[in-house]
Order: C-alpha cells, then structure tokens, then sequence
C-alpha cells in the first residue's frame, strides 16, 4: 500500500500545472519603431497580366504623403517637398527620378511582352488552322470518303501536329531573335540605370540621416 505522505508527493501542485505567461512592458523605442514600420508606405503587387504574364506594380512614394489640393488632381506626395533642405529636396527629385524609373521599364516590358505573346498566339492559331484545312482537303475528303477522314489514325494526326508545332517554334525563334536580342540589350541598359538610381537615392538618405 501506499502511504498518504507518498500520495501527497506525488499529487501535482497549482504551481506545477499552471503556466502563467510573463508579460514584459514594450519600451518607448520598440513602440515608435513598430510605429514606423506600420505607417510606411509599402509598394502594391497585382495579378498576372492575362497577356504580357507580368505583374503590375503600384510603388508607393517614399516620402510621407500630404494634403492634397481641392482644385487638382494629383497627390503633392508624387512631387518633391520644396519646404525642406536643400538636401531634402535633392533627395525627394532623386526618389521620384528612381519611381518614375521603374514605372516606365514597367510600362515598357508589358507593351513589349502584351505584343510579343499575342502575335505569337494569332501565328500558332494560323499554323493550326492551315494543319487542319489541309488534313481536311487530302485524298479522302475529295473522293468524299468522310468515314476515311474520321477514322484517321490519331498517331499519325499527333506526329503531324508535332511536326507543325516544331517548325512553328523555329521559324518563331528565327524571325524574332533580333528583336528579342534588342529588348534584352535594353532591359539590361535600363537595370543599370535603376542600379545606379538606386546607389544615389541610398547615399542621399544616409547623409541625410547623418547630419
């Protein structure tokens, strides 16, 4: 038998069984901090474009917004604050130069690639139409064999759609190659130049952070 002093030793205590989770006080700092963090303007990503395949980018102005004018149209958040420093507006033109930036190579890759993908779209279709207008004028259909043309063998039917798609994507490939190799001469010319956007608008906010 078991003693009742045992039974007492083994009973789990309040203090054993209950956990109490320790709250510590945010400090002034952490608060002013997540503050930030919370109010800064953040840039906006939408859906695929059905046709280009390129997300659009909504980017957020860097400098805090403010109150707009009741006769026009646009936010003053999208232009440089001329009541600061001088540094503080040079640093405004260059995040605006930098937004402005991106939004056109933006605008400029989903032209590009809108044009690209539909033209690419109507030349498959044609190169399919004209595979099927031809299965259809062949030998049978003229004598008018309809029950020949329906019992087509499929594999045959698939090697010939391989055979058109192959080609197809050559011929792409070759009547467009000079066209792709000047977009991507651009494109790289136009991530510099973001680059080096890029480098100054941080060197600006570090010295002005500094002083």
């Amino acid at each position: 038998m078991v003693s009742t002093s045992t039974l007492a030793m083994l009973r789990p205590t309040a203090a054993a069984t209950t956990l109490r989770p320790t709250l510590r006080p945010l400090s002034s700092s952490a608060v002013a901090s997540s503050s930030r963090r919370a109010s800064r303007p953040v840039d906006l990503v939408g859906p695929p474009d059905p046709l280009s395949n390129i997300r659009p980018v909504l980017y957020a102005p860097s400098s805090p917004a403010r109150a707009r004018s009741s006769n026009s149209p646009y936010s003053s958040s999208e232009f440089p604050d001329a009541s600061g420093s001088d540094a503080d507006a040079a640093r405004a033109a260059l995040e605006l130069r930098l937004r402005l930036h991106r939004e056109r190579v933006d605008a400029a890759n989903h032209r590009f690639w809108a044009g690209q993908n539909a033209n690419y779209a109507a030349q498959l279709a044609r190169r399919l139409d004209e595979l099927d207008a031809a299965r259809t004028r062949g030998p049978a259909a003229a004598a008018g064999d309809a029950k020949s043309v329906a019992g087509e063998d499929a594999e045959t039917e698939a090697e010939a759609r391989e055979e058109v798609l192959a080609t197809f994507y050559r011929d792409w490939q070759v009547a467009n190659r000079a066209v792709q190799a000047k977009w991507v001469r651009q494109w790289w010319a136009d991530v510099w130049t973001g680059i080096k956007l890029q480098g100054k608008v941080h060197w600006a906010r570090a010295t002005s952070r500094a002083r």
